[in-house]
């Protein structure tokens, strides 16, 4: 890191006295609910380049509606977070439905309050391949970078297949060596391993397609065979049927192929997951709220005109064989069945979950209108073949999966819902901490109060200025935010990663990357244990230490990536490091 000049740090904490307003009218208006009107509103169209995945021809342009909601009047880009739209086969939804989706718990709002741009793609064609809405976000973001006024860099966010999207259009962009400037990817609740839907509810939408009564299902089935659904579910109707062998769809196949071949993730920026999923290994709640829902499971029973015409469907088994459909309708003189064998039990896996038979309209009297659609491994991008995996319980998460931060609940949430809890994730990764100030706060009995630097104000590690930096200090009511305090993630709420500029519960370790030797430090409390572990957990070396800091010489070890093992009373932290040499 680069220090302020000494003469420049002695002025700070001689002059330094920080007027802090605490009257009434720092409390910020309660924000309007409805969706505000865009700064602008613009159409983008683009010629998919030779070369890019175009999968028969179907494409030759890609395009959308960007909508810039500046937090400057002017409508000025100065610090943008892109969100790139979830999944919408059926492009139902504009800007008002989608802000009204992502201000949950006032999120949008908030940010824009704090500063932040708000910059939505919303596609043309929601269902199209993930590949060319991949594409058309890349050039999203370079337009983004010719636009705006200040050298902040980038915030991506993509919920659901916003998040696919997001990484193969960060990823591209890295392998074309086109600059995103972007500092951080927030992937929220995104199949980065794959989406599911029931099988079994699969069967009853393309039995129900084109038939009397059955509008619903029928629409149902156009967005299951959507070119984005083929892509991104672990198992699809259309290709199982014609084979008669459980499997994805050839397109998804196709489109990891190309995800690789680019190198599958960006690593230019701080990769951070966001589950809604469970990550204590718990199953899919049945509509009871107490018993968990099993493979082989009802999850439909619909029944019309004294049984002569019903849907049924089941929770897809775990290997065994297994009815998992059944439909009868007046003109079927037999009803008519659907079994498989073979199957991971995705229906009930931890995730996060969705009601499909809302969709398909049809009463449900099974007592389960929930079942996974995006599993917590997904979500995590964990690589693993456990199917209830409790990355809680796993030491060894962080070989397992490529991102530097991950988050999630202890019960199943619905799909993409913003809680209090993600909402409090997110914002500690988009406004980290950079500076401490030692510092004694004198509440004041009036309007003001003082705060004072009592000894000395520090960048953190991993932040550096230029030498003739100016540094100014400002406050910011929270009020607006709800948010009286910033959240600070207790170990049962989160499992962090490490980048040299995030402080995780207390303990920093840089430089990371790291050449020879790391740093562990506790921010001033005693350092009990420290433990060193190869990639694959197995133990290297345990340190006790004698102080608040540690500089660990890895010096005689290979390069490539480690884990550091911290242990303080209570608290057990793993970080993630990579030795270069």
């Amino acid at each position: 890191m680069n220090p302020l000049k000494a003469k420049e740090m002695k002025s700070i904490l001689m002059t330094i006295n920080l007027l802090l307003l605490v009257a009434a009218s720092m409390i910020a208006k309660p924000l309007v609910a409805s969706a505000p009107v865009p700064n602008l509103t613009l159409h983008v169209s683009y010629n998919l380049p030779t070369g890019y995945p175009n999968k028969g021809g179907d494409h030759t342009t890609v395009g959308g509606t960007l909508y810039i909601y500046t937090s400057d009047p002017s409508g000025k880009i100065r610090n943008p977070i892109i969100m790139p739209e979830a999944f919408d086969a059926e492009n139902e939804r504009g800007w008002e439905e989608l802000y009204e989706r992502m201000n949950a718990q006032n999120m949008i709002a908030c940010l824009h309050a704090l500063g932040y741009d708000i910059i939505v793609l919303d596609y043309d064609e929601g269902g199209n391949y993930i590949e060319h809405n991949a594409y058309l976000l890349t050039q999203v973001i370079s337009y983004v970078n010719s636009a705006k006024v200040t050298p902040q860099k980038n915030i991506v966010v993509g919920p659901s297949m916003g998040g696919l999207v997001a990484r193969y259009a960060l990823t591209y962009m890295e392998n074309k060596n086109i600059n995103h400037d972007t500092r951080l990817f927030i992937s929220f609740d995104s199949p980065q391993y794959g989406a599911n839907v029931p099988l079994g509810l699969q069967y009853v939408s393309r039995y129900w397609n084109g038939r009397e009564g059955g509008e619903e299902a029928t629409k149902a089935y156009t967005i299951i065979k959507s070119f984005a659904a083929r892509e991104m579910l672990y198992y699809h109707i259309q290709k199982t049927i014609e084979t008669g062998i459980i499997q994805p769809d050839p397109l998804r196949t196709s489109f990891m192929q190309n995800l690789q071949a680019l190198g599958d993730w960006p690593e230019k920026l701080r990769k951070v997951a966001i589950s809604n999923g469970s990550g204590y290994g718990l199953l899919q709640l049945k509509s009871d709220g107490v018993s968990r829902l099993q493979p082989g499971d009802k999850i439909l029973d619909f029944n019309e005109s004294g049984g002569t015409i019903f849907s049924r469907a089941w929770a897809v088994p775990d290997v065994t064989t297994t009815k998992i459909a059944r439909c009868k309708t007046f003109f079927d003189s037999n009803p008519d069945d659907y079994t498989v064998s073979g199957t991971r039990p995705y229906d009930n896996m931890p995730g996060g979950y969705r009601n499909f038979n809302e969709k398909l309209q049809f009463t449900n009297q099974a007592n389960t209108d929930f079942q996974t659609f995006i599993p917590t491994f997904s979500a995590l991008a964990i690589s693993t073949n456990d199917n209830y995996y409790n990355p809680h319980a796993d030491a060894n998460v962080w070989s397992k999966t490529p991102f530097d931060a991950i988050y999630y609940p202890v019960e199943n949430e619905e799909h993409v819902l913003i809680t209090a809890q993600n909402k409090n994730w997110m914002f500690n990764e988009i406004m980290p901490a950079n500076m401490e100030i030692s510092t004694t706060f004198l509440q004041g009995k009036a309007e003001m109060a003082n705060v004072k630097a009592s000894s000395q104000i520090r960048l953190l590690p991993g932040f550096s200025t230029g030498s003739d930096a100016d540094l100014r200090v400002y406050t910011q009511s929270f009020a607006t935010c709800n948010l009286s305090a910033p959240h600070v993630p207790t170990e049962d709420e989160v499992m962090m990663g490490i980048a040299s500029e995030k402080e995780s519960q207390g303990f920093l370790i840089y430089p990371n990357p790291a050449s020879d030797k790391i740093t562990v430090d506790a921010l001033g409390k005693q350092l009990q244990e420290i433990q060193l572990l190869q990639a694959d957990g197995k133990l290297i070396t345990t340190i006790k230490p004698q102080g608040s800091t540690y500089q660990m010489d890895l010096s005689g070890l290979d390069a490539g990536m480690y884990f550091i093992r911290i242990v303080n009373d209570n608290q057990r932290i793993i970080k993630k490091a990579i030795l270069t040499h």
